[in-house]
């Protein structure tokens, strides 16, 4: 994991992440291709000078691209933006100002709207797309400061709080 902010490895794993953006994987190998090199970088991003790297390299931009694009590949770019915000108030700067907001709260709202994959993983896959939705709400909130965390606070406020509602929904469900 140390190694990977050394030297060009995090450019060289979001290079081979970026294959995936506006594809699918055409079989069960390709599959577990995607979803291993999306968990390696989750793993890499435990270790804060990878997260530096992550966020110098434009892997948040990337991972936004790719929930926008709606392919295979968004549900683990969810989760790989997920671990990026925690602890790293630069990623969630980043995210923001990548026009993130935009793309996760439809999610946030309905998960299975957005992060559909070609192998529907059912309720077991929108659980978790609520729990790393949630998770990258909590972090915004808690690293922004200033006009950023503003933004964030008036996406709660728009459209007769129908954000809150789904909080308070979320809540009661779990």
């Amino acid at each position: 994991q140390r190694r990977v902010a050394s030297g060009e490895g995090m450019d060289r794993l979001l290079q081979l992440v970026n294959a995936w953006k506006k594809k699918d994987p055409k079989d069960g190998e390709e599959v577990e291709l995607v979803e291993n090199l999306f968990n390696v970088l989750c793993s890499c991003l435990m270790v804060p000078e990878n997260q530096a790297a992550f966020v110098e390299g434009e892997g948040v931009e990337l991972l936004v691209i790719m929930l926008q694009a709606r392919k295979f590949a968004a549900r683990c770019a969810l989760k790989v933006l997920d671990y990026s915000m925690q602890r790293n108030s630069a990623s969630c700067e980043r995210f923001v100002n990548a026009m993130g907001l935009k793309t996760l709260f439809p999610g946030f709202l309905r998960p299975q709207s957005i992060f559909q994959s070609k192998n529907k993983e059912g309720k077991g896959g929108v659980r978790e797309d609520e729990e790393h939705c949630v998770s990258i709400v909590s972090s915004l909130l808690l690293r922004l400061a200033g006009d950023n965390h503003t933004r964030v606070v008036q996406k709660f406020v728009e459209k007769d709080f129908e954000k809150v509602d789904r909080l308070v929904e979320l809540h009661e469900k779990y």
